[in-house]
């Protein structure tokens, strides 16, 4: 009797931690994670305003309304369970050289 008990307490366990997200989510639990970290959106404006980009690679950095998001910005990764940035690309490897012009 006492195996099936730890069994079954095993598994509401294991119920409970998948539903962890869906739970979060209906209870609003976790909609003030999502997004990026103001703190983090503001130092990015920074990186932007102290940068020149002449050819609008970080035109989605923007503090309009619905663009907010710098998680969605070109070339910003954040991490899918803190939405902290973890990783900028700012490489512009799409754009052609010029011609004329030695890389």
């Amino acid at each position: 009797m006492g195996g099936s008990s730890l069994q079954l307490l095993l598994t509401f366990f294991l119920f409970l931690l998948c539903m962890k997200p869906a739970l979060g989510n209906y209870w609003g639990v976790e909609d003030a994670n999502l997004g990026c970290k103001e703190h983090e959106r503001q130092a990015l404006i920074k990186i932007k305003e102290d940068l020149i980009d002449d050819y609008g690679h970080l035109s989605s950095w923007s503090t309009k309304v619905g663009r907010e998001d710098c998680c969605k910005w070109r070339g910003v990764n954040c991490s899918n369970q803190t939405s902290h940035v973890i990783q900028l690309n700012l490489s512009i490897s799409d754009v052609e050289p010029l011609r004329g012009v030695a890389v």
